[in-house]
């Protein structure tokens, strides 16, 4: 995976956070059309962090799993994937 196609990802993600036309199966579409990109769903609640994009639907965090621990970032050059914080509406 690029630097590139993570930050296309996290585009496409932080649009539809926003989008007025939001389903799970609209972000299950993405998850799955970009298979090479790491991507978790939690609940926001289980995140305290800030994020690295906020959304009207959900947050998006970075997180870094070159190490045995993966672990929330800030760093976008040290991010391997994202986690989706899903908010209850």
């Amino acid at each position: 995976m690029t630097g590139e196609t993570l930050l296309t990802v996290g585009n496409e993600l932080a649009a539809l956070a926003n989008g007025a036309e939001f389903s799970s199966e609209r972000l299950s579409a993405v998850i799955l059309g970009n298979r090479e990109v790491r991507i978790l769903k939690v609940s926001a609640s289980d995140v305290i962090e800030e994020p690295y994009k906020k959304g009207v639907w959900f947050d998006l965090h970075l997180f870094d799993g070159r190490q045995s621990c993966v672990h929330l970032t800030s760093v976008v050059s040290e991010a391997t994937g994202f986690v989706v914080a899903l908010k209850t509406p």
